[in-house]
C-alpha cells in the first residue's frame, strides 16, 4: 500500500527521486500481490503518472473515487492589502487585549508558508501582537528544527497547550491534529494539490473548520 501516493509525481523528479522508484518494489514481491495506491488529491494527469510509475494499465486495475468533500470545510481567498505590514495583515489572528480566554481557546490555528524563511517572519509578526505570556503559545515548525523540538511542539498541539502553529510541508503528511478550526495559507501555494492537502489537516472532529488563502494582490485575476 502506497499512502500519499500523488507524490509519486509531485516528488519523484526532483525533490525526493526515491518517491519516483517505487514501481521497482514489485520486483520483490510475488506477481499475485496486489498494489494500492491511495490518495485525496490525485487529479487525471496526476493520476497518470502514479500509474505508469507502478505499471498500472486500464485492464489490470480497479478504480475507486469516494470523492474528497468535506462540508465543513469552508473555502476563503483573501486579497491582502499591497502597502500593509505583515504584522497588519496578520491582525486578524489576534484578538484585542488578547488572554487566554479569547486567544483560540480550546482550539489552535494553522498557518501553512512556502519556506522556513516565511515561518520566522510570520511567527515574528503574530508574536509581536502578544503579551509576552502568551508568545510561548505561537510555535513555528520546519525540517530543520530538532528531533525533540518538533516531538514538544506536536504534544504540547496534541494537549492544545499551543494556540497558533507556523509550519512548512514539515507539518503536513502524517500530522493528525485535532481542534484546528483555522487553517491559514500566507501567500500562493506551489500547487492547487499542497493546498487543499494542508487544509484538510483543519475540522478533524467535524466542526466548521476556515480555510482561508492569503494572496498578493498581483496574483489575482479580474
Amino acid at each position: 500500500v502506497v499512502d500519499e501516493a500523488h507524490l509519486i509525481a509531485l516528488w519523484g523528479q526532483d525533490f525526493r527521486p526515491h518517491w519516483g522508484r517505487i514501481g521497482e518494489v514489485q520486483s520483490l514481491v510475488p506477481s499475485r500481490v496486489p498494489i494500492t495506491l491511495a490518495s485525496a488529491t490525485a487529479p487525471d494527469p496526476i493520476l497518470t503518472v502514479m500509474k505508469k510509475s507502478v505499471h498500472i494499465t486500464d485492464s489490470n486495475h480497479l478504480f475507486v473515487n469516494i470523492g474528497n468533500f468535506r462540508p465543513n470545510l469552508v473555502w476563503e481567498a483573501r486579497v491582502m492589502r499591497e502597502r500593509a505590514s505583515l504584522s497588519e495583515r496578520l491582525a486578524f489572528m489576534v484578538p484585542e487585549n488578547p488572554s487566554p480566554a479569547n486567544f483560540f481557546p480550546n482550539e489552535c490555528a494553522l498557518v501553512y508558508v512556502n519556506t522556513r524563511t516565511d515561518a520566522c517572519e510570520v511567527l515574528d509578526a503574530i508574536r509581536k501582537r502578544l503579551p509576552a505570556e502568551l508568545r510561548p503559545m505561537v510555535q513555528v515548525f520546519h525540517a530543520l528544527r530538532g528531533t525533540l523540538t518538533k516531538a514538544w511542539i506536536l504534544y504540547y498541539m496534541f494537549l492544545k497547550l499551543l494556540r497558533i502553529l507556523i509550519c512548512t510541508e514539515a507539518a503536513g503528511m502524517g500530522c493528525d491534529f485535532s481542534g484546528v478550526h483555522l487553517v491559514v495559507h500566507y501567500l500562493a501555494p506551489k500547487s492547487l494539490i499542497s493546498w487543499v492537502q494542508r487544509a484538510g489537516r483543519g475540522g478533524r472532529d467535524g466542526k466548521r473548520c476556515l480555510c482561508l488563502l492569503l494572496v498578493e494582490p498581483g496574483i489575482v485575476k479580474e
